[in-house]
């Protein structure tokens, strides 16, 4: 029997209403754009622009850079707090540019530009991305 919280997918298959987030055919997932007008780049407070954001599941980050300058790199926490590229979960390299990236799941997650020393000078972001 199926409650009134759950919803018949497709199949047997059920899902919980609350976990699902509805987009109208045609319609965009929410983007952020990460730096705002100041995008992907040294001297921009990541901390801050983070804390300012509502980011989901099923949300896009938009990351705007000069592809000749950074590159971009999704780590896990120690690489995150080293500055170091080694072993990510994924890598966008110089050539790449400017992107929109599906966020598939809750909880926190890290990037980087591994460029020289684009990190230690701040060029990092830390996001905590909350359930639908």
């Amino acid at each position: 029997m199926v409650q009134d919280t759950w919803a018949r997918a497709s199949g047997d298959l059920l899902i919980e209403k609350e976990q699902v987030s509805v987009i109208k055919a045609g319609e965009e997932p929410p983007t952020h754009v990460v730096g705002d007008d100041k995008g992907w780049d040294v001297g921009v407070d990541y901390k801050a622009w983070a804390a300012s954001q509502d980011i989901r599941v099923g949300d896009q980050l938009y990351f705007r850079y000069d592809r000749n300058k950074h590159n971009l790199y999704i780590v896990k926490a120690k690489q995150f707090e080293e500055c170091s590229p080694v072993d990510p979960v994924a890598s966008y390299l110089p050539g790449c540019g400017s992107m929109a990236i599906p966020i598939g799941g809750a909880g926190d997650q890290y990037y980087i530009s591994a460029v020289g020393d684009d990190c230690q000078k701040g060029m990092k972001l830390h996001i905590t991305v909350k359930e639908i």
